[in-house]
């Protein structure tokens, strides 16, 4: 389980532990299938019903609370992917009370929970649990029957007025909260190359950098040093280049491709630097990319943090917008989106995206004009296809926005606003689904 960052986006799974294990476990590994595709952490919650109508009831609950009894159930119940960040909530109360009141206090995404079939006694009554929190949540609730996880229903959250103004104000916050989160990242990484300790070390390996015995004290302290601040950040891994050359490596690093030269570039350039996300050398290690951080030490020699992308970067992005449609998303100069679509399903069922559940857009999907709707049709188009209006224009470094309409990647017609960061070498773009005229 990796710690979340300061933008996290959270899906909570609500469960009463009185289903069959298999049950459970079904659900369980939908919900993380969920986080996993948003890069969001799930929330694993049971409520311990405790309601002052329910008199003798109540006894045999305090037993369970006293005993930790459903602590413990609930504590056995974790993600299917070990990729996927977590925690548990055990609360006491009125379930519909309490569920709604975290939703609410922890800003939760979306709200998954099994759905099973009520009698038509139960159905005179009143309204299920689910149907209640349907009516009270403020996001989008996704059931799901143990007996066929894989049609899930999607009850969504009340309607929300979204306007051009909104999309636009959106866009704004999404690139601000980018750009301060990469200058932390950056600055990060300055203080900890200037630190004496750190210089004094990196310069005397740099003047033997063939020489794997020479000072083997002052490598040891070094690594010592370097994991503690690998440790703080939450890096995937710390790497000191000299020369072109990797001098020390700890933990996973980054592909050398392109984009990795770019980055080495900026860094020459500027001397802090803070790069798109870029493979990591182990796929594994790092599935939807890494953010590298990285100052210079000396001339010629840099200190470079790898950041593993879904901490902060595409929990930005895949923040929910005023309408379950709109998406941002990160592109480089090629088309390339950098992040995750929001629409994976829609994806994989046109054929974008493998059918394997684990895949995402990142560095994946190029963003093409199909010259149709590919969710109602095939694709008419044959040969290379454009960019779309919007990544046109934007990877020609025009900042912009189109309210009339025009297709997305998937060929659905949309309206967006976009935006390009020389500075960086990407852009970000906010699009939602175009009303029907």
């Amino acid at each position: 389980m990796w710690r979340s960052g300061l933008f996290e986006l959270k899906i909570l799974f609500a469960t009463d532990l009185e289903s069959d294990a298999g049950d459970i476990a079904a659900g369980i590994q939908f919900a993380t299938r969920l986080a996993r595709e948003r890069a969001a952490t799930l929330i694993i919650m049971h409520v311990v019903p405790i309601d002052a109508a329910d008199g003798e009831a109540n006894l045999y609950r305090a037993v369970d609370l006293v005993s930790d009894r459903s602590r413990r159930a609930l504590e056995r119940l974790v993600p299917s992917d070990q990729g996927v960040a977590f925690r548990h909530a055990l609360e006491v109360g009125k379930p519909e009370d309490r569920i709604a009141a975290f939703v609410e206090r922890e800003r939760v995404e979306l709200l998954v929970m099994e759905t099973r079939v009520r009698s038509a006694l139960h159905q005179m009554l009143g309204r299920s649990l689910v149907e209640r929190l349907a009516q009270r949540v403020k996001c989008p609730l996704v059931t799901y029957r143990a007996d066929n996880v894989a049609q899930p229903r999607v009850v969504p959250s009340p309607p929300i007025a979204a306007s051009p103004e909104a999309l636009a104000h959106l866009l704004d916050t999404r690139v601000n909260a980018l750009l301060t989160w990469m200058h932390l990242q950056r600055e990060a990484a300055r203080c900890i190359a200037e630190q004496r300790s750190i210089r004094d070390a990196i310069a005397s390996l740099s003047r033997n950098p063939s020489d794997r015995v020479f000072a083997p004290g002052v490598r040891n302290l070094l690594e010592l040093e370097l994991g503690e601040h690998q440790r703080a950040l939450g890096a995937l891994g710390v790497e000191v280049i000299h020369a072109g050359e990797t001098l020390l490596e700890l933990g996973g690093k980054a592909r050398r491709d392109d984009a990795h030269k770019q980055f080495l570039s900026q860094l020459q350039r500027d001397l802090t630097a803070t790069s798109v996300p870029l493979e990591g050398e182990a796929e594994s290690a790092a599935p939807n990319g890494m953010i590298l951080a990285g100052a210079r030490v000396e001339d010629g020699t840099y200190l470079v943090f790898a950041l593993d992308a879904r901490r902060d970067f595409l929990r930005i992005l895949a923040q929910p917008g005023p309408v379950p449609s709109a998406e941002t998303y990160a592109f480089d100069v090629h088309g390339l989106m950098l992040s995750n679509s929001r629409f994976p399903e829609q994806l994989r069922r046109i054929g974008l995206l493998p059918a394997d559940p684990g895949a995402q857009t990142t560095r994946r999907l190029r963003l093409c004009d199909p010259g149709c709707n590919l969710l109602t049709g095939p694709s008419n188009s044959s040969g290379t296809r454009p960019l779309t209006r919007m990544a046109a224009a934007a990877t020609a470094g025009q900042d912009g926005c189109d309210w009339i309409g025009y297709r997305d990647y998937r060929g659905v017609e949309v309206i967006g606003a976009w935006r390009w960061l020389p500075d960086y070498g990407f852009g970000v773009a906010a699009e939602m689904d175009r009303a029907p005229a």
